[in-house]
């Protein structure tokens, strides 16, 4: 499975975190003064959009600047834990789906 990471510049400037299982996409969408927080390792919110359209056609971003910041593979190690092999992010992404927030464990 392969996971992406979008900046995009719109407004208001945030990333997407794109989980990407082959057969539907998550996307996890941070905003750009909260991402240096989950990257350090504190709790963030987002907010989530679901697709089973692996175009990424649940967002909109005919006009949108994105560029691509990381990417690589992901492993579900357990129900709301994600462990990222990437370029730039590895470690253990704890999905709090009541809360709506999500901590990296950096690794």
């Amino acid at each position: 499975m392969k996971y992406i990471i979008h900046h995009n510049e719109s407004f208001p400037p945030h990333y997407d975190l794109i989980l990407d299982n082959g057969g539907a996409i998550e996307i996890f969408r941070i905003l750009e003064d909260f991402f240096f927080d989950l990257v350090s390792g504190s709790p963030v919110e987002y907010e989530e959009f679901k697709n089973t359209d692996t175009t990424g056609a649940a967002v909109n971003c005919a006009e949108a600047k994105v560029k691509v910041e990381d990417s690589g593979e992901y492993t579900v190690s357990k129900p709301g834990n994600i462990i990222l092999k990437g370029g730039r992010m590895t470690g253990e992404l704890v999905i709090e789906r009541d809360s709506r927030k999500i901590t990296l464990i950096p690794g």
